[in-house]
């Protein structure tokens, strides 16, 4: 039963992940926003993240800012590397 639910959890992810538009398909022509207080803030998987350079997440946060996204919530594992993905954001 384990192998089943893990099997189905696995394949989920896959085609899951599968359907998700890339973010240079998404519109560029936003409305600028009027001065409320309201952000938008998109939620990152640091685990994600191992091969990063520091150009990746400097092309990475260029494009979220383009598409206005105005931060970041970082999702941080007990992988040793990752606080350093963490410093290089």
């Amino acid at each position: 039963m384990h192998f089943v639910l893990t099997t189905f959890a696995l394949l989920f992810s896959f085609f899951g992940l599968s359907w998700a538009l890339p973010l240079d398909a998404m519109p560029h022509d936003l409305s600028k926003r009027d001065n409320s207080t309201k952000f938008v803030v998109a939620h990152f998987m640091v685990g994600n993240s191992y091969p990063y350079t520091l150009n990746d997440w400097l092309s990475d946060i260029q494009l979220a800012h383009e598409s206005g996204i105005d931060g970041f919530a970082l999702n941080v594992g007990s992988d040793s590397w990752q606080p350093q993905q963490v410093a290089s954001a």
